[in-house]
């Protein structure tokens, strides 16, 4: 083989772990996403439930005023 063919091939090798890796990291950031919405929205819940006077925060976490039936 000549010397550009060994480069042409180390480059090829290289293209090819750096899509590897992309499609990893792509991934990655899937779940993140999806992991950071789930609390956003979970936040939301008890933001309003706050607002509503249904929940409480105090010493030790959160204080369950009423029940959710009512």
């Amino acid at each position: 083989m000549e010397a550009s063919d060994l480069r042409l091939e180390e480059l090829e090798v290289k293209v090819s772990y750096l899509e590897h890796q992309l499609a990893e990291l792509d991934g990655l950031v899937r779940e993140l996403f999806a992991a950071n919405l789930e609390l956003r929205r979970e936040l939301v819940g008890v933001k309003e439930a706050r607002e509503e006077g249904s929940i409480t925060f105090g010493e030790g976490g959160v204080v369950v005023e009423k029940p959710p039936h009512y």
